[in-house]
């Protein structure tokens, strides 16, 4: 019995470790003023370049993600020129909160059909310090409705989810003391040396019922950037590569 398996789960499959993370860069984050997000890429990714060992020159894709505070047009070629690179492949990516990972995915794609060899990815912005009201109001027809940002459209499938499983505010309250509990473990975290207990979490307010406060994402200026590239090529990096095992 062989299970069906479509032409892109295979193709998927068939990325299975053929391709890593080999460097990271993070900026301090938080409100860091007199840094525009031009500036907040470039430091981060400068810090990825060199985190990974491999020569600036080598990389020959630049892949951003649109900045939040405002709408720039080929924004992943700026990021590129301010470095000095000139790559084969730059684009400029908007999934929201998926943009990252897919970013990543994107990047082992393209080595794969042999557009380029290593791909830089970043994000950087910065929304509390840069321009004023880039999470301050509704906008579009949601907001007619009182949908402001993403937690209010979340709100609605925890309520939904509470509702048909039974899940409670001190199991959403687990994931964000754990994730308290990481950035305690990063100096460069907005709430570093900061932890959270489950008691905290369920006295905080909420933001929109039943997400409380510390269930909500900050909101940060920072960057971060990661470089991707074959196995092959890492085998020669100092130091040992993150292995990408699957991707969905």
């Amino acid at each position: 019995y062989r299970p069906v398996v479509s032409s892109g789960e295979e193709r998927a499959m068939s990325l299975k470790d053929k391709y890593c993370i080999a460097g990271v860069g993070m900026t301090k984050v938080g409100r860091v003023p007199g840094i525009t997000s031009y500036g907040f890429n470039v430091e981060a990714i400068k810090l990825a370049i060199e985190d990974s060992g491999i020569p600036k020159n080598e990389i020959d894709g630049v892949l951003t993600k649109a900045p939040t505070s405002g709408f720039i047009m080929l924004y992943s070629a700026k990021i590129a020129q301010l470095l000095g690179i000139t790559p084969k492949v730059t684009l400029t990516i908007d999934a929201a909160g998926a943009t990252n990972a897919m970013m990543v995915q994107y990047a082992m794609m393209a080595i794969d059909a042999g557009l380029c060899n290593t791909v830089v990815l970043s994000y950087g912005d910065n929304p509390v310090s840069g321009p004023p009201g880039t999470y301050g109001r509704g906008r579009g027809n949601d907001a007619a409705y009182g949908l402001f940002g993403a937690p209010s459209g979340y709100a609605l499938i925890a309520q939904r989810h509470m509702q048909e499983f039974g899940t409670t505010s001190a199991q959403l309250g687990a994931i964000a003391v754990a994730c308290r509990k990481h950035a305690c473990l990063n100096p460069n975290a907005q709430l570093y040396g900061k932890p959270l207990t489950i008691e905290e979490h369920l006295h905080a307010r909420y933001v929109v019922e039943p997400l409380r406060r510390t269930d909500c994402c900050l909101v940060s200026d920072g960057g971060a950037a990661v470089i991707v590239t074959s196995a092959e090529r890492a085998k020669t990096l100092r130091k040992r590569p993150v292995y990408i095992i699957g991707m969905g």
